[in-house]
């Protein structure tokens, strides 16, 4: 599994344990962006982090600030 990949799985099991979201839920939206994730990262084959983003605003979050450089 790669980082971008991770991160969305990790926010979803935060969501479940932290907000008590509905655990279904959180990891087929997961899945979704994911695959999202996974169509936009060959395109741009090397910024990790523009897909991130472009992928779901949201995860920047979640992100070090340090990884964001100004983003």
């Amino acid at each position: 599994m790669e980082i971008g990949e991770a991160m969305f799985l990790n926010r979803a099991f935060d969501r479940y344990v932290l907000e008590d979201a509905n655990l279904e839920t959180e990891l087929q939206s997961a899945s979704k962006l994911i695959k999202d994730y996974r169509d936009c990262y060959p395109a741009l084959n090397e910024d990790i982090l523009e897909c991130l983003l472009q992928t779901n605003a949201t995860i920047r979050d979640h992100i070090p600030s340090n990884m964001l450089q100004g983003r």
